[in-house]
């Protein structure tokens, strides 16, 4: 709520007050209201001449909050609780009666708004505002006032007010002062806060500043004990004491110390005990030290034969690597990790002698003679007799029967392998074919230019995004070939990709024709991560459509990441599978292949990095399989063993944190998109990057973006409060965009306020991008980082 003027009394007002001072009624404050008349344009005697409201949108009782003299203070609350919807108001009206003369309730006095006020409707019958406004009404000292009390069960900012002076004056707490040098700070055993402000009061710690502030936590007197809190502002440091009761003595002023502090002044060459610690010199103990069990570790010197641990479960004993074995004590042990019980000797069956075995014996796997040739099993046998034909079986001869051989040298005559028909592409005789169950319409390379091609460019250059909560964010726009533009309107087409979420959060997927933007995937709400498919028909809407079409996809209300992928459009209406443009299929000629020979015109790079041929590495490059000396200093963040542990022979040192700091000074930076807004419209895309000079104390700026309008015209800024305190000069550089009504090329001037940068942003301008480099400066007075 915006400040309200000063409250002017009505004549009706006026009047009542004569009649009270007068000594012959006395007055009663009935109500307050909120009202929307508008009384901007009027004048005070305007105001004064005023005998009602008529737009009135709330009403409260009035609280006579105190009479001081001639003065009564008057106080109401209005809150939202039982208000639906938002109502604006520009006055608050006072009303009152008297009890003998003019008992007719009357508007009394008027507190008018300047400007528009608003009044917020309220949440789940709940009151989220109040508007507490108070009037301190003048009258004689023989006026007779009325109270009027408040609604049963509430409890209004004034009765607080009220309770407050209340605890105040019973001095449980203390109203809070600015000291003096005369104060002493050992007489404050109240609670409350106190201002030092240019002067240092009496027992104040030692080494305190001129400026601070003392809180106190006592009960009025010191049998319970006081508590002071001092914080010195120009210092950063805080102190604590307390007045112990027993000896009644204050004790000494204690300087509280955060950790950051702590860390500060300590030496970095102590061990912490949270912390890996490396001890490069000798260390002896009093006590033996011992493990996290409270075991004692073992002396060198207490060992008679030293075991390695070799972390395979295995131990070196005597330079012998053997497996321990351990006795569970329950007549199991443990071996190589695992639990088992070990044999009797005699009740189990050796490799060597003869053994007679009771009972059944099973075998996992069958056993073999001395040759390795398995044994034969009772129910391999009966199957195999089961499988013999006997020759009185049989309906021809035996020499009428071919053999398998003789089969199979038949088959080999044949040249081909008989064909799976479940494995088999098959004509359906009306255009398609049928694939693995699917129904598929085939590329005939002979007859078809448009026809199932990819109409769609680049679909391999996916780019994952990650939305900022906006509405029509770009996902990403795909070109089309340029044939597509001889495609007439109405012409049928079949589109399929999916869509790659991840922390999905409920975005709303859209995706259609860009210009004019016209969506065929519409509405698709994705609240589970994972692979989305969309796949149909539609048509090429009207004959508007251009050459520089482009498929065109966004997402609204999201901060999910989200990547388009297997991008397919073709003409027709039947399901073909994934195939990339032909523009975007490499030239067999220009690629790298798996096996054979490869000559590249350049060197390969990885990242962006070039690689390093075999030919180019230096001689004196350290191997890791090999011993290695170092001539020059090394600093490694985990000890090595060094064998020449020299210092510094080579001016090759490693660069420092202050080198890659002037390096960072020195770089262009991104402003964040948040930094970056418009008062009129919204921006779906937008890019700014700065280059600060310090040594002329100037931030150069590349900016681009891309404007939706909702007026005609408005302001871009870029907000760079967090990076300078304000903007003192600009450079002669512009922002420039294409008139898209009459085709030229058009320039916008910048302007600077504060730590702000702001440029005219035209209704006919769609793209706007920054001038000259060395013209897009602005001058600062201060860095902020």
């Amino acid at each position: 709520m915006q400040k309200m003027g000063d409250t002017i009394i009505t004549d009706l007002g006026m009047d009542l007050l004569s009649s009270v001072n007068n000594g012959d009624d006395k007055i009663t404050y009935t109500k307050t209201v909120l009202a929307a008349d508008d009384l901007t344009q009027e004048s005070d005697v305007d105001i004064q001449k005023t005998t009602s409201l008529k737009l009135i949108q709330q009403t409260t009782g009035t609280t006579v909050i105190s009479r001081v003299d001639n003065t009564v203070n008057l106080g109401a609350t209005f809150t939202n609780k039982e208000v639906t919807q938002n109502f604006d108001f520009y006055v608050i009206g006072w009303y009152a009666k008297g009890s003998a003369v003019i008992t007719d309730e009357r508007l009394f006095a008027i507190t008018p708004s300047t400007v528009k006020q608003t009044m917020p409707a309220g949440k789940d019958g709940a009151a989220t505002a109040a508007i507490s406004p108070k009037y301190a009404s003048a009258l004689s000292r023989s006026a007779t006032v009325s109270l009027n009390p408040d609604q049963a069960g509430t409890v209004t900012p004034e009765y607080v007010d009220q309770k407050i002076q209340q605890i105040i004056s019973e001095g449980i707490v203390n109203g809070g002062s600015t000291l003096s040098e005369s104060d002493n700070l050992d007489s404050f055993i109240t609670t409350g806060y106190h201002l030092i402000k240019g002067s240092l009061p009496l027992s104040a710690p030692e080494g305190f500043s001129t400026n601070g502030q003392i809180i106190v936590y006592g009960n009025k007197d010191t049998t319970d004990g006081v508590t002071q809190l001092a914080y010195d502002d120009i210092n950063g440091t805080s102190y604590v004491r307390s007045y112990n009761p027993t000896n009644n003595k204050w004790s000494d002023w204690d300087l509280v110390i955060t950790k950051s502090q702590l860390n500060a002044v300590l030496p970095t060459g102590i061990a912490r005990t949270g912390e890996n610690n490396d001890f490069k010199g000798k260390n002896t103990f009093e006590t033996d030290p011992v493990d996290k069990n409270g075991d004692a570790y073992g002396l060198a010197k207490d060992i008679a034969t030293k075991v390695t641990d070799n972390g395979d479960n295995s131990i070196e004993i005597n330079k012998q690597a053997v497996t321990p074995v351990r006795d569970n004590k329950n007549g199991s042990i443990n071996f190589n990790s695992k639990d088992m019980t070990p044999a009797d000797d005699s009740a189990v069956v050796h490799t060597t002698g003869d053994e007679t075995i009771d009972g059944q014996k099973k075998f996992k796997t069958d056993p073999t003679d001395g040759a390795g040739n398995a044994y034969a099993k009772t129910v391999d046998v009966n199957q195999q007799l089961d499988k013999k034909v006997n020759i009185a079986d049989m309906r021809k001869p035996a020499s009428d029967v071919a053999g398998i051989e003789e089969v199979n040298a038949k088959q080999d005559k044949i040249g081909y392998t008989p064909a799976d028909d479940s494995k088999v592409v098959h004509d359906n005789k009306d255009g398609t074919e049928q694939l693995n169950g699917v129904q598929v319409q085939p590329y005939n390379k002979l007859s078809d230019v448009t026809n199932l091609r990819n109409i769609v460019l680049q679909t391999d250059n996916v780019i994952p995004y990650t939305a900022k909560g906006k509405f029509g964010e770009i996902v990403q726009d795909f070109y089309l070939y340029s044939g597509f533009s001889s495609l007439p309107s109405g012409t049928q087409i079949y589109y399929s990709y999916d869509l790659v979420v991840t922390n999905a959060d409920g975005g709303v997927h859209w995706l259609g024709w860009g210009v004019p933007w016209t969506s065929f995937v519409s509405n698709q709400h994705l609240t589970k991560d994972g692979i989305h498919h969309f796949q149909g028909t539609t048509t090429i809407p009207d004959a508007s459509i251009v050459s520089g079409q482009f498929i065109h996809s966004t997402i609204d209300n999201s901060h999910a990441t989200y990547q388009i992928t297997n991008l397919m459009i073709v003409v027709g209406s039947i399901p073909v599978t994934h195939l990339p443009a032909p523009e975007d299929k490499a030239d067999n000629s220009k690629v790298a292949h798996l096996s054979g020979t490869n000559n590249f015109d350049t060197v390969p790079t990885v990242k962006n990095n070039p690689l390093l041929l075999a030919s180019s590495l230096p001689s004196d490059l350290a191997r890791t399989g090999q011993a290695q000396t170092f001539t020059a200093a090394q600093t490694f963040s985990i000890a090595p063993v060094i064998n020449d542990a020299s210092t510094d022979k080579g001016d090759n040192q490693a660069a420092t944190m202050a080198d890659l700091k002037s390096v960072e000074e020195s770089a262009w930076r991104q402003l964040d998109s948040s930094l970056i807004t418009v008062d009129i419209g919204t921006i779906p895309y937008t890019n700014c990057l700065y280059k600060i000079d310090p040594v002329n104390k100037k931030i150069y700026i590349q900016w681009m973006m891309k404007i939706n309008y909702e007026t005609n015209y408005g302001n871009a800024y870029l907000d760079f409060s967090s990076v300078v305190s304000k903007f003192t000069s600009k450079g002669s550089g512009h922002m420039l965009y294409e008139d898209a009504n009459h085709r030229t090329s058009e320039t916008s001037s910048f302007s600077i306020s504060g730590s702000k940068i702001s440029v005219d942003a035209e209704q006919t301008s769609d793209i706007v991008v920054s001038g000259y480099l060395e013209d897009c400066w602005f001058g600062y007075d201060t860095l902020l980082i």
